[in-house]
């Protein structure tokens, strides 16, 4: 998958979010989809992880490219976390009986993208606002993994 294809899936993800908390869709039992699965302190966590990640890995890509091969670790882990929150964030307003698993992997996968960022984030704002995002990722995620 191509880098574009994800941030594409990444945004329809976003809008779908918005449509379904602008719309107030109700699930069995009278909840919101996104409450029904864990809330939506979850699937905004998610939604602002991909956007300080896309944000943390461009700033990582620019000082590749000028020979600084610092942030090189920091990029590797950036890119996992861009995998998994967008897929996360699908299964939660899906109220996919996967949620559990996934999100128990999100768990993993930002802990280490919130390690390798706090590395940097006394250097670089991109680093320390990923790793930020990366811990309210956790933090929401986390009851949902213990299931």
């Amino acid at each position: 998958m191509k880098r574009r294809d994800i941030i594409v899936a990444g945004a329809a993800a976003a809008v779908t979010q918005t449509v379904v908390a602008a719309s107030g869709c109700k699930a069995e039992g009278g909840t919101t989809a996104a409450a029904h699965v864990g809330g939506d302190d979850l699937v905004t966590a998610l939604g602002v992880c991909v956007e300080q990640g896309e944000a943390c890995l461009t700033h990582c890509l620019r000082r590749l490219s000028t020979g600084d091969s610092s942030l090189g670790e920091c990029a590797m882990q950036v890119r996992e976390m861009l995998a998994i929150c967008p897929a996360v964030e699908t299964l939660a307003l899906s109220e996919s009986s996967h949620l559990r698993a996934a999100a128990a992997l999100c768990v993993d996968v930002c802990e280490s993208c919130r390690a390798e960022c706090a590395k940097h984030e006394g250097h670089h704002a991109e680093c320390r606002a990923c790793a930020e995002a990366c811990r309210a990722v956790i933090a929401a995620a986390t009851p949902i993994a213990a299931g």
